[in-house]
């Protein structure tokens, strides 16, 4: 209720003629007027309250807020007209003459002037209003095409020199943040992909953004990219053209977790499609070394391990793991109030705990424990934040790089990138890790005490975001030529820990899973026939037929359609 009420009082300043209820021309300090501040402020503002509600943006763009929006970020790059007047001096005749730029009458570098500062902002506001309220509908997207600001916002693309603070032409990394991420909400638009953006000349400033120094900008940019290098984009070629491929490895590799991803997002975009070469260079960029290493990682194990057992009066050290660099927030901490005796739940007991707080002055032995156990939950209880932030960085990274490999596997030429990767990667590596990533791990592997787990414990289910990325790869790979499906067939353990999932809550797991029969069951030709009946009786064996049969009936369409196939494939094969 507060934003319905408080968005139409912040439309009413992007007006031209606002001004604020009693603010005067004259201000001391330099400060500018309370009207302008208010026009820097207001559509940051604007921005933060309609972000993640689709009810706020429609009540702003009912006021006509985008084209207001639209006009005043069109106004920050008019010329600023200041009258210029000289620096006071006794002298009538040097009063004149006297430049405030010269080098006695400055002290350190010169800043940027007010006006041009307070046009920064605006910009800056604008362009993130812009971005908050075409984040989901296309109306409002196109709403925004219509008000002519896409060159505007690529202009609030052109980086700012150490030596050009003064001029409008150019843009500190703030407003480069907010032109980027005004540009990836219209990039969501396929309309405005191939018509607005494209000949506005979008992808030429990301190519030098994403090499820019300061690793945020490279982030947002990247994310721009990672839009452009959808396979229905026109831009695409253009960046494989710009030579953007080796760039996005090597940000692949980056610490930074947002940098690393977007650039693995953007990678998965290019591949799909792409010629073999192109698919290859990315192979060869990233290293095959490393595809491993990423898919290998546990993203549930984590990255805090026990180092010894702590107690009230124990110092025992902690290797924290650093800040979420992704810039995610996390849950505020509120102060937790504390006993003497109070004990750390159970499920604690997994991870190293420490004290990073000093100890409180003793004043009383009381108040002292009850404070120091606090702080020290705090501690715990923030490393534990930190620790889940890091598990969902890394299970989004494996998630992306495993569906960048699919892409890689699919499409026009599929089976000799399958040869390349079983050569790169290792074709029994390749399979054991898959493997690996549909087994549910045992609790008891995460640490914790070992008399307190027992060796039936209940396991952590993998995340269906991976299952599904692993179901997709082997799908391509019963679907390659028939020794692959053989090569396939024949592993121990992969096709067995897939049996599970065709009762998995997700309707896609289902269908991947449904998908794998059907295509180890089709035959390419005739003399594939008798390897495609013995492909149906190991998969007839492990207890397909009772998975399928209990799916006939799946509340979802596309599962049952899929199942009657496999079905028929399977009857087929078996008599």
């Amino acid at each position: 209720m507060f934003g319905y009420l408080l968005i139409p009082l912040l439309i009413r300043i992007f007006e031209k003629d606002y001004e604020a209820p009693g603010d005067v021309s004259i201000h001391e300090s330099a400060l500018i007027s309370t009207t302008l501040r208010a026009k820097e402020e207001a559509p940051a503002i604007l921005a933060s309250l309609v972000l993640d509600s689709r009810e706020l943006q429609k009540h702003a763009a009912e006021a006509e807020a985008i084209p207001k929006l639209s006009q005043m970020l069109k106004e920050t790059f008019s010329p600023i007209s200041e009258a210029a007047k000289p620096m006071w001096n006794s002298d009538k005749n040097l009063a004149t003459t006297s430049n405030p730029t010269q080098p006695e009458l400055c002290l350190g570098p010169r800043g940027c002037s007010h006006a041009v500062y307070h046009r920064m902002k605006v910009r800056e506001g604008a362009l993130k209003a812009l971005a908050a309220l075409s984040l989901f509908k296309e109306d409002y997207r196109r709403m925004i095409c219509d008000n002519g600001v896409v060159p505007y916002i690529i202009d609030s693309m052109k980086p700012c020199e150490e030596d050009s603070l003064e001029t409008l032409d150019c843009n500190p990394p703030s407003t480069l943040l907010a032109a980027c991420a005004a540009a990836r909400s219209l990039t969501r638009s396929v309309s405005a992909l191939r018509t607005n953006l494209i000949d506005a000349g979008v992808a030429t400033p990301m190519f030098t953004l994403i090499k820019f120094r300061d690793i945020a900008v490279q982030i947002a940019a990247t994310s721009v990219v990672c839009n452009l290098a959808m396979d229905f984009s026109p831009m695409k070629d253009a960046i494989i053209g710009a030579n953007m491929i080796p760039i996005l490895c090597e940000h692949s590799h980056s610490s930074n977790t947002s940098l690393r991803l977007e650039s693995i997002w953007a990678l998965k975009h290019i591949a799909y499609n792409s010629t073999n070469d192109i698919k290859m260079k990315i192979v060869e960029e990233l290293e095959p070394g490393w595809l491993k290493q990423v898919i290998c990682h546990d993203p549930g194990d984590p990255p805090i391990r026990r180092k010894g057992e702590d107690d009230m009066g124990g110092t025992s050290s902690l290797g924290m793991e650093a800040p979420n660099s992704a810039g995610e927030r996390v849950d505020i901490l509120n102060p937790m109030d504390g006993v003497e005796g109070e004990t750390i739940p159970g499920q604690d007991g997994d991870y190293s705990m420490t004290n990073t707080v000093v100890s409180p002055k003793p004043t009383s032995l009381d108040v002292s424990l009850i404070d120091y156990s606090r702080r020290r939950k705090l501690a715990v209880s923030g490393d534990l934040d930190q620790t889940k932030q890091a598990r969902r960085d890394d299970l989004q990274v494996q998630e992306q790089t495993l569906d960048l490999l699919r892409n890689l596997i699919c499409g026009v030429g599929a089976p000799e990138m399958i040869d390349y990767l079983f050569q790169e990667v290792g074709q029994n590596d390749l399979f054991n890790i898959l493997a690996d990533k549909l087994r549910p791990k045992p609790i008891a592997k995460y640490g914790g005490r070992k008399d307190s787990l027992s060796s039936s414990s209940k396991c952590i289910p993998v995340p269906t975001e991976i299952l599904c990325s692993v179901t997709y790869i082997v799908i391509h790979i019963a679907a390659g030529l028939p020794r692959h499906r053989q090569l396939l067939i024949q592993h121990p353990t992969l096709l067995k820990l897939m049996m599970p999932l065709f009762n998995n809550p997700d309707k896609q797991v289902r269908v991947n899973c449904v998908w794998v029969v059907i295509n180890l069951t089709i035959a390419d030709d005739q003399m594939d026939h008798a390897s495609c009946c013995e492909r149906a009786m190991k998969l007839e064996s492990l207890g397909v037929m009772e998975k399928l049969l209990s799916l006939e009936n799946d509340a979802e369409s596309d599962v049952k359609e899929r199942t009657k196939t496999a079905l028929s494939l399977m009857h087929a094969l078996l008599q």
